[in-house]
């Protein structure tokens, strides 16, 4: 809970593509329909994956949460119901630089740092598109964060018919990161980037990991603002994203 302490809502900036430039736009526009009880599940093939391309929307959503308990109440203890969907097999985790053999509290150290805990909080999956769909459908996610290029393979498991229906009805957005079109952004100022690049150098930190690839993006263009970090998405509605996997459904979509 230490980013209720660190973070406020003034830290972060929303923005959006209309046409060939970019609009500010309220958080309210980068998640609609947010409630402080939504689940918001990260999946993550390589373990760095979430905390390199999702760590500044997994903030400013953790300080949303935050922000409406504090609204309540100046006591509280709680954590926002958001989950890290890891490829975890009897031969480790998995990493950009293969699978690391870590116990269960040094995979979740650098998500923990993003609020993202208590280990409950770090789900493993099979490392396929049908494990990392069914842990969304059995975790009830509300938001989804990803990768874009995480598509169905030949002989793919597939989920019963009416999961396709359960998950259409129950997502909310589903943000594709590392996306070649992106149509929307959040934006954090120092503040928030402290905390991302600390779970950016816990990551760096792990053994066996190469760190050389690990940095989190700066925009060039806004560097002179105070809101210089940037993470980029291409924000799609349920259905859309249950066709692009439709290979991992019985209906096929």
């Amino acid at each position: 809970m230490h980013t209720s302490k660190v973070l406020s809502a003034r830290d972060f900036e929303f923005w959006r593509r209309e046409g060939n430039g970019l609009v500010r736009v309220p958080f309210d526009s980068f998640c609609p329909d947010y409630h402080e009880s939504d689940r918001t599940g990260v999946v993550s093939p390589f373990l760095e994956d979430g905390i390199l391309h999702t760590a500044l929307a997994i903030l400013g959503l953790t300080t949303a949460f935050y922000d409406a308990w504090r609204a309540r109440t100046d006591d509280f203890f709680i954590y926002p119901q958001h989950f890290a969907i890891l490829d975890i097999s009897a031969e480790g985790v998995n990493s950009g630089s293969g699978r690391l053999r870590l116990d269960r509290d040094r995979l979740g150290w650098p998500w923990g740092n993003l609020d993202v805990w208590p280990d409950s909080q770090w789900v493993p999956s099979d490392g396929s598109v049908y494990g990392a769909l069914k842990r969304a459908f059995d975790l009830h996610i509300n938001r989804l964060f990803w990768p874009e290029s995480f598509v169905p393979g030949e002989g793919e498991n597939r989920l019963p018919e009416y999961a396709f229906k359960i998950m259409r009805t129950r997502l909310k957005a589903v943000f594709y990161f590392k996306a070649g079109e992106p149509n929307i952004e959040i934006r954090g100022n120092t503040n928030a980037k402290k905390v991302a690049d600390q779970s950016v150098w816990r990551i760096s930190q792990l053994e066996g990991l190469s760190a050389e690839h690990l940095s989190m993006a700066v925009d060039e263009e806004v560097s002179g603002a105070g809101h210089c970090c940037v993470e980029r998405y291409r924000r799609v509605d349920p259905e859309q994203f249950l066709n692009d996997v439709g290979g991992c459904f019985e209906s096929g979509g």
